[in-house]
């Protein structure tokens, strides 16, 4: 089971692996109409607004990184280090990894001044 996301030059996806985002969503307790929209016509061709989708994955990438530097215990007080640590965080989670895949193609979308194309097996 996979959803293609496709932009005018970018393309992402939300596969079997992926489907913790709904997850995610729900135990963070956040609103995201755009991707309920997703849920529930995920073999159907969902429609969203772009930007608004936009949006809702920043807000969500922002609540689950906030709970990995909890989760990894991060407390370097220095501010070089502590950079450089997030930046390797953010650089090797699977999740941020896909929230940035995800961000780069509404990103695209929305300079071209298009929607995204969804498509399903």
């Amino acid at each position: 089971m996979a959803l293609d996301i496709i932009g005018p030059t970018k393309r992402s996806a939300i596969t079997d692996e992926d489907l913790d985002l709904f997850t995610m969503i729900q135990a963070f307790d956040i609103k995201a109409s755009q991707f309920k929209i997703i849920r529930e016509r995920f073999y159907q061709n969902p429609y969203v607004d772009v930007p608004t989708w936009l949006s809702e994955i920043h807000q969500l990438r922002d609540v689950y990184f906030e709970q990995l530097i909890k989760e990894k215990n991060v407390r370097a007080k220095d501010s070089i280090v502590r950079e450089q640590i997030l930046a390797r965080l953010r650089q090797n989670d699977q999740w941020m990894l896909k929230f940035d895949e995800l961000i780069a193609v509404c990103e695209d979308a929305i300079a071209a001044d298009q929607g995204l194309r969804f498509l399903s097996d």
